[in-house]
């Protein structure tokens, strides 16, 4: 009689499931939506009062944060089914944000906006999270044992 092969049981080396530095991702990941969804909201109510050349900027911008918001949703959605996508959704995001915040900057300065101090920061503080994360989010043990599905 013939055997029937059985797969191999998945061998973990490392830390598993939501824990330890995990926590951190996960909590931005919560926040990813209802951050970019105020953005939305907080364009969409300056969008009247924008002149012409202005307006392209306002609508491109709500579009921009929008999608980082549907982004963000998805991102929550398969980082509570443990799927091997999030955390490259999760770098996608990160990258995304230090691109905005440079576009945002390109855009004002372009504008001749004088203020830009606060993009600035912005910016800062977006390369800085895309620093530390997205290495984590690559050579984690715990990453890449929990999302498996």
């Amino acid at each position: 009689m013939t055997e029937i092969a059985k797969p191999m049981a998945r061998q973990i080396d490392g830390p598993v499931g939501f824990g330890g530095w995990l926590i951190m991702p996960m909590l931005a990941t919560f926040l990813f939506p209802v951050l970019f969804l105020f953005g939305v909201i907080q364009d969409i109510s300056y969008l009247g009062q924008l002149p012409g050349n202005w307006k392209l900027f306002g609508y491109s911008d709500v579009a921009i944060l929008s999608a980082m918001a549907v982004a963000g949703s998805a991102a929550i959605y398969f980082m509570l089914k443990k799927s091997k996508i999030y955390p490259k959704i999760y770098i996608s995001i990160l990258v995304a944000n230090v691109a905005y915040s440079l576009y945002t900057i390109a855009a004002l300065g372009g504008f001749g906006v004088i203020g830009i101090q606060p993009y600035v920061q912005d910016l800062t503080r977006a390369v800085a999270v895309a620093i530390i994360w997205v290495p984590y989010m690559l050579v984690s043990k715990r990453v890449r044992n929990t999302f498996v599905n």
